[in-house]
């Protein structure tokens, strides 16, 4: 068993656009968001290589049940401490080149 700790989980927001410019609006092609954190992350590649692993940490109460049930498809353990409010989340821009 490989324990994971994750002290900030996250909700990547990942936004698509053909260009990016600063100042002006940018029209978005496509948006997604992606689950993780570095503990998230790692634990759900040493499931993928087969490796029994249980991420421990932080959570924020509005994105946990997203969290777990995003774990139990993967049928990776977890044991969250929640803490008030979604917790932290990133923005990225992902620019498409034609």
């Amino acid at each position: 068993m490989i324990y994971t700790l994750t002290l900030n989980s996250a909700v990547d927001w990942i936004v698509e656009t053909e260009t990016f410019s600063l100042g002006v609006t940018n029209k978005a092609l496509n948006e997604y968001e992606v689950l993780g954190g570095k503990g998230i992350n790692v634990s759900v590649m040493l499931k993928n290589l087969g490796y029994e692993t249980t991420v421990l940490g932080w959570m924020g109460q509005d994105s946990k049940l997203e969290f777990l049930n995003y774990l139990k498809a993967k049928n990776i353990d977890s044991n969250f401490v929640e803490v008030a409010g979604q917790g932290p989340g990133k923005f990225k821009n992902k620019k498409l080149n034609y």
